[in-house]
């Protein structure tokens, strides 16, 4: 998959305010360091991408797929670790890009 059939691939969920309040969370978890605080707070995030899976008629694949996971599994593996990699080894910043841009439209910000 291309990043711009990804980035249109969830470019359909991640709007309104609940949305916009997941997509600061989970930018504000990538500055964590406690990982049951992290794993706690995912617990959350995971159940209302599930509703939005449910509501799109999406299946696992796409909830594990979706960049507010990619970002947290990847910081847990980070704060595990102390590596920033995937365990595939399979580059997540298509995933930080979204989030980015997200967290740019929850602010009220434009992107180009």
């Amino acid at each position: 998959m291309t990043k711009a059939e990804y980035f249109s691939e969830y470019a359909e969920c991640c709007q309104g305010p609940e949305w916009d309040r997941l997509v600061q969370s989970v930018d504000a978890m990538m500055d964590a360091c406690n990982l049951s605080g992290c794993v706690h707070s995912w617990d959350t995030i995971v159940s209302e991408v599930w509703r939005e899976a449910h509501r799109l008629g999406k299946s696992t694949g796409w909830v594990n797929q979706h960049p507010l996971n990619v970002c947290i599994a990847d910081k847990l593996v980070q704060l595990a670790t102390g590596v920033r990699r995937s365990r595939s080894g399979r580059s997540t910043a298509w995933a930080y890009e979204w989030l980015y841009d997200a967290v740019c439209v929850a602010n009220g910000q434009m992107t180009e």
